[in-house]
């Protein structure tokens, strides 16, 4: 058993002894090492891109505040910059008609929110009907 595993060893040993196979093995290093680099500065962009994406978000949400705190009808309203979607505006409470929810889809849109915008927001009127249809 030792002299096939020591002439196994100094099979390899000559075959990495080899010119070509020391070139081979060290553009094989290369590649992985490039690859590596590669990855890691596209993961680096993504996470810029998402921090700015954030940011720009964080800068609307004052003024489409200002607009819809004047009326009372969006107490229950809240907004906040998600980094879904490479980052986004996360807007969530409860409004109480389908009206209101066309008032506050507007003065999004108006303040120049250029990012994906997701809505969870519930619609009490519509609420009260599935509560009311329900045994």
């Amino acid at each position: 058993m030792d002299s096939r595993i020591s002439s196994l060893k100094d099979l390899l040993t000559e075959i990495c002894n080899r010119p070509r196979v020391r070139a081979a093995m060290l553009l094989f290093i290369i590649a992985i090492f490039t690859m590596f680099l590669i990855n890691l500065g596209v993961g680096l962009q993504k996470n810029f891109s998402e921090q700015a994406n954030m940011a720009a978000v964080n800068k609307r949400i004052p003024p489409i505040k200002t607009v819809l705190g004047a009326d009372g009808k969006f107490v229950g309203v809240t907004f906040h910059a998600s980094s879904w979607s490479g980052g986004s505006l996360l807007i969530s409470g409860i409004v109480a008609s389908e009206a209101d929810l066309a008032t506050l889809k507007t003065a999004v849109s108006a303040g120049g929110v250029a990012l994906p915008v997701t809505y969870q927001v519930a619609v009490l009127s519509a609420l009260q009907k599935k509560l009311e249809k329900s045994p």
